[in-house]
């Protein structure tokens, strides 16, 4: 997900993206390279995921990034649990 140019100043800009579960880097630039606060106004950026404040700034240079989220837990199919009953099968050792 990528936006931009975000040039009207004391604008609020909204971007919503719907994503499964997994490991997210949220990256913001900024070309003038002195954040989105403090030297031409006080701008900021959050970033909410599953309903979490996952991360949020203002002050910094030319980039910042975060990481977020974690990849799910794999899952296994289950395995039959052993019957207890002895298995007599066919070897084929020549008619044993």
């Amino acid at each position: 997900m990528s936006g931009g140019p975000y040039a009207t100043k004391g604008q609020t800009y909204v971007a919503e993206k719907c994503a499964p579960e997994g490991e997210y880097t949220f990256s913001i630039m900024d070309s003038y390279g002195d954040g989105l606060c403090c030297s031409f106004g006080e701008g900021s950026y959050v970033v909410v995921y599953g309903g979490i404040n996952v991360a949020n700034g203002g002050k910094f240079g030319g980039s910042e990034t975060k990481t977020f989220g974690s990849c799910p837990d794999p899952t296994y199919a289950p395995t039959l649990a052993p019957s207890g009953a002895p298995f007599f099968g066919y070897g084929g050792l020549g008619g044993v």
